[in-house]
């Protein structure tokens, strides 16, 4: 049942969880809700609410209203990602959610909710910066401290690692130049930790694709102005912040027992303050969440999606379990500089010095992404502090695909060429071996897709490349003969053109083996027709790739701000 009175004001008792989302999505983006309706058998049900007139969050140059914001980023999502929760809040905050956050292919197939618990992967990091900066604070710590006595008594630490900082480290500006791409267990924090640093090496920050750095640790180096990501920089902090607060050691069972005191520390200084409950770097064991929290899925999900399972051994970096509630609790709280969890001042400071956030921009706005991908599935995960006076926050348990469009293309990082992911093998590269593929997720579109551009581009099933299918000539396939284009589809590539974040121009065909193959590096790769590919006589091409959570925040962000700034008139639409 539900009480609803003439102020909007309301009360649910048992009723689906999903009415009882827009409850407050209406109450808090359209309008007070006037009226809930049942069916006789329960099954199904109606909410309205009165629309009010729209009233944007502004900022001393421009406005954003928070509805819109709702509005663009329904169109950008429904329908071309398995599952998502959004948070946008001003004033007042709110959240919604569509989708499913267990696919058929993991039956029952579950709903995803805004109470809907998900792996936040890397966001775990601005969750770690809090709790540090509050735990730091109470025990009167500076974050410009070493960290060296801070660290178990028996680790055998060198003098240059006892020296970097706590600020060091959370602004990834320690000297440590290893990804740290691999399980942040205690054992792999104290071999990395413990070991030998050489002043006078000057490693390169390495990628999430490089393991065993040598050399990985350079705190001493000229290049230590730029930040290098790494996670051991916030793995440390599970080790670190039990004993700033005084913990007591014990050798026998220490690694269970510190994960345990930094999952408390994080509980009782992030997500109890603002009402957040039972968080924690682990899936929910009791209750619907139990088999209801997000599997991560390949789009459209019609393959069964992966459980990333328990990580409060390795938390810090990663592996915080949050619900998009969850997280707006703590993010509306920051917005709204309450006090809550962080001083204005240690708010600002966290800001200005990028301290477990990604990026401080211009625009201005601080940001923290996540991403998981395990068997081929995806989890995406953003937050944001706008700035001033609004927040944000995506979490998506898919990769991202519009209609009409096949995603797992990826570029080959020897020949440059556009290859097909999807397949057992990734193909036969000009360049020798196998294709060497990049990250980037890009999307190509079919003919049954609404793109304006060149259609008869055809995929290879014997080297994986996309290549074009009306010339004289298939072209020379690196894996022998021509291209071979039974069983494919028939794709159509845009000229570039605008200004889009999420996609990326100059790919050129190759007049010599009719392959898209990227044009914006030195070396334009070799070509399976013999020397470089020559791209006289082609267009420039424009692909989109699959947009991680923060980049969809980002360009919604950037449409409704832009709208709202040139709209002067702030009524209903129709």
């Amino acid at each position: 049942w539900s009480i609803v009175n003439d102020h909007g004001a309301y009360l649910n008792r048992n009723i689906p969880e999903e009415a009882h989302m827009y409850f407050g999505y209406f109450s808090a983006v359209y309008g007070r809700v006037r009226l809930i309706a049942f069916d006789a058998d329960g099954d199904g049900w109606t909410v309205l609410s009165t629309v009010t007139p729209d009233q944007p969050v502004c900022g001393s140059t421009q406005c954003v209203s928070v509805r819109r914001f709702y509005e663009h980023l329904t169109t950008w999502l429904d329908d071309k990602v398995v599952g998502y929760a959004c948070a946008v809040g001003g004033p007042v905050m709110s959240t919604y959610s569509h989708g499913l956050a267990r696919s058929h292919a993991d039956e029952p197939a579950r709903p995803f909710l805004p109470s809907t618990k998900i792996g936040v992967a890397s966001v775990s990091k601005m969750v770690t910066a809090l709790a540090a900066i509050r735990v730091l604070a109470e025990h009167q710590v500076s974050l410009d401290s070493g960290i060296g006595q801070y660290l178990p008594k028996d680790w055998d630490l060198d003098s240059h690692v006892a020296s970097i900082t706590f600020r060091q480290l959370l602004s990834h500006h320690s000297g440590i130049k290893d990804y740290g791409n691999v399980e942040q267990s205690y054992s792999t924090l104290k071999t990395f930790f413990t070991q030998h640093v050489d002043p006078t090496k000057n490693t390169s920050c390495q990628g999430s694709a490089v393991n065993a750095v040598v050399d990985p640790i350079n705190p001493n180096a000229t290049d230590n102005a730029k930040s290098c990501y790494s996670n051991y920089n916030f793995a440390i902090f599970r080790i670190l912040l039990p004993f700033v607060a005084g913990f007591d050691d014990d050798p026998l069972d220490r690694p269970a027992r510190l994960a345990a005191r930094y999952v408390e520390l994080t509980q009782q200084h992030v997500f109890e303050p603002v009402g957040a409950h039972d968080v924690k770097p682990r899936p929910p064991t009791s209750g619907p969440q139990a088999y209801g929290y997000a599997f991560s899925y390949r789009f459209p999900g019609n393959t069964p999606g992966h459980d990333w399972g328990d990580h409060t051994l390795e938390a810090g970096a990663v592996g915080w379990y949050l619900s998009i509630e969850d997280i707006a609790k703590v993010l509306r709280s920051l917005n709204d500089g309450d006090g809550r969890i962080l001083t204005p001042s240690q708010l600002s400071e966290m800001e200005s010095c990028s301290l477990g956030w990604d990026t401080v921009t211009a625009e201005p706005w601080v940001e923290k992404n996540g991403g998981w991908s395990a068997a081929g599935t995806t989890i995406s995960t953003s937050v944001a502090l706008f700035g001033p006076g609004l927040f944000g926050a995506l979490f998506m348990d898919s990769d991202f695909c519009p209609p009409h469009h096949q995603s797992d293309w990826h570029y080959c990082r020897q020949c440059q060429a556009l290859v097909f992911a999807g397949s057992t093998s990734p193909g036969v590269c000009a360049a020798g071996g196998q294709h060497r593929l990049g990250g980037t997720n890009y999307l190509v579109p079919t003919i049954a897709s609404d793109v304006a551009g060149q259609q008869n581009w055809r995929w290879c099933r014997k080297c994986q490349e996309l290549a074009f299918g009306g010339s004289s000539s298939p072209g020379q396939c690196p894996a022998g003969g021509q291209h071979d284009h039974s069983g494919s589809g028939d794709y159509v590539l845009a000229k570039a053109g605008g200004t889009s974040s999420v996609s990326q121009s100059n790919w050129r065909w190759c007049n010599k083996c009719q392959a898209m193959t990227f044009a914006g590096v030195e070396e334009l790769g070799p070509c399976s027709a013999g020397g470089q590919h020559d791209h006289a006589g082609s267009g420039n091409y424009s692909l989109e790739y699959s947009p991680s959570a923060d980049a969809v925040l980002r360009e919604t962000y950037r449409e409704v701000a832009t709208l709202v700034a040139l709209q002067t008139d702030h009524t209903p639409d129709a």
